[in-house]
């Protein structure tokens, strides 16, 4: 019998260690031990399970089903069945696709459960439901934190450009929003174009990026400067001192 492996991976599970390569020997274990020939495998890395079945959001996931219809594989075998999806309603259409082109779906767990059974579609709805619920609850939950973290003068986020999160979760200025902190002192006006020359960026849309967040943040009182000072920046010939 042929089989199929999928392997999906958000970025936060990538973090918490929940790795492509223990679900992949997972898969291949399970298919030796079965005797099945794992004639391919399928991994969506970084991707949310919240995320729907289409070729933009899911190309792997995407392909597996078009590959489905061409009878190359008979199951369908996952670590988890929440690794094919963290929506109920795009779970169950998964399983209607594979179903309708006479395949199966089974975890490495559990090789002998047949998703297309009163039992097995009992089953993988059941895990469908947690799975979306555990979603839910995590979402709920970074909300709280992050509200919470507000409250507290933290950070949420990912820092703009030109700094850094310090001590207690507050913005600092890392080395260019120092640098250009100092140019803005010496010269309020100096533009984008001033400073993509000064800092020697590549691009100009990213010193007119850096520019706005430094002119945005540097106001705020837990965005100072705690780092080492850095040499003054030269934006050309300077008048001479009086």
């Amino acid at each position: 019998m042929n089989a199929a492996g999928y392997v999906r991976v958000s970025t936060e599970e990538q973090v918490q260690g929940y790795s492509p390569e223990a679900q992949k020997r997972s898969i291949e274990r399970c298919c030796t031990g079965q005797g099945w020939d794992l004639v391919k495998l399928y991994m969506d890395l970084g991707v949310s399970g919240a995320k729907p079945p289409t070729k933009e959001a899911r190309p792997q996931l995407w392909s597996m089903i078009r590959d489905a219809k061409k009878g190359i594989f008979e199951v369908a075998l996952v670590v988890n069945f929440d690794r094919i999806s963290r929506d109920t309603a795009d779970a169950g259409w998964i399983r209607k696709e594979f179903e309708i082109n006479g395949v199966r779906m089974a975890e490495t767990s559990s090789p002998d459960l047949d998703s297309r059974t009163p039992t097995g579609k009992a089953m993988y709805g059941m895990k469908a439901v947690f799975a979306e619920l555990e979603r839910e609850l995590i979402r709920e939950r970074t909300k709280r934190g992050m509200a919470e973290g507000k409250e507290q003068g933290k950070h949420m986020g990912r820092p703009p450009a030109g700094f850094a999160i310090g001590e207690g979760g507050r913005l600092v200025l890392d080395n260019r929003g120092v640098k250009v902190l100092s140019l803005l002192k010496r010269n309020p006006k100096v533009n984008a174009q001033i400073l993509q020359k000064a800092l020697e960026i590549k691009k100009y849309k990213d010193a007119w990026t850096l520019l706005r967040s430094v002119k945005a943040h540097a106001g705020d009182p837990s965005a100072t400067p705690q780092i080492e000072a850095v040499p003054p920046v030269s934006t050309g010939p300077q008048p001479p001192s009086t």
